[in-house]
């Protein structure tokens, strides 16, 4: 019997995924972005016409609620966001990244809209690089930890 995973991927069947420059500055016109994992539940930032609602969810847990702020980030914090995005590499991000062998464990799915070009990436138990590749090493490659952490700056708290 195989294992179920608490992942959340974002799976568009016949949506292309730019490969295009990202922008220097300004909100885009769409950003979800989505980590969930065994054991850690489920972290989840979607923008909302000028805010960033960010929404956690214990694993496991029916003693702990749901985690929720919203956010309005300024035009310096979007502009280091997209520097940060660009350092990492996203728009060279393979569209997906999987290890099949883990039967447990985490996942990342990102869609970001902006200036008519869509950025769709997503990942189970392997983490993207900048050159276009996977890594399905013991931990987050460092690519993906720039991206998250340009997030948590974003967001003004922990992402993951």
């Amino acid at each position: 019997m195989r294992a179920l995973r608490p992942v959340a991927l974002l799976l568009l069947a016949g949506c292309s995924s730019s490969t295009a420059p990202l922008p220097r500055d300004g909100a885009p016109d769409a950003f979800e972005v989505t980590y969930s994992g065994y054991g850690y539940g489920s972290h989840v930032v979607t923008l909302r016409g000028e805010a960033l609602v960010v929404v956690r969810r214990q694993f496991f847990d029916p003693r702990v609620g749901v985690d929720s702020v919203t956010v309005v980030p300024d035009g310096a914090a979007w502009r280091a966001f997209w520097s940060a995005a660009r350092t990492a590499g996203i728009a060279r991000w393979p569209r997906t990244c999987a290890d099949p062998r883990v039967a447990d464990g985490g996942g990342f799915a990102l869609r970001i809209v902006a200036g008519g070009e869509t950025w769709e990436r997503s990942g189970e138990n392997a983490y993207p690089t900048a050159r276009g590749g996977c890594t399905r090493e013991a931990g987050p490659s460092p690519e993906y930890e720039t991206f998250t952490a340009a997030v948590a700056a974003l967001i003004g708290r922990p992402f993951p």
